[in-house]
């Protein structure tokens, strides 16, 4: 995969995360910690894509194995 590609992608999942917490906004009482958590994501998945393009690498810290 090159790197326009793997910015593309992140940009994309920023951009579902940015979608979340507008929708969350709408609701009558919103989670203000939840829609805080898709922002702070939509930001860090944004700045990846950015480090992307720029054929930066980036490392991955939060994985879940065992």
């Amino acid at each position: 995969m090159d790197y326009k590609d793997l910015a593309k992608k992140w940009f994309n999942k920023g951009n579902n995360d940015l979608t979340a917490g507008k929708y969350l906004l709408s609701m009558p009482k919103p989670p203000a910690d939840t829609i805080c958590f898709h922002g702070q994501q939509a930001v860090e998945k944004y700045l990846k894509s950015f480090l992307a393009l720029q054929g930066r690498e980036f490392q991955e810290f939060m994985t879940l194995k065992r």
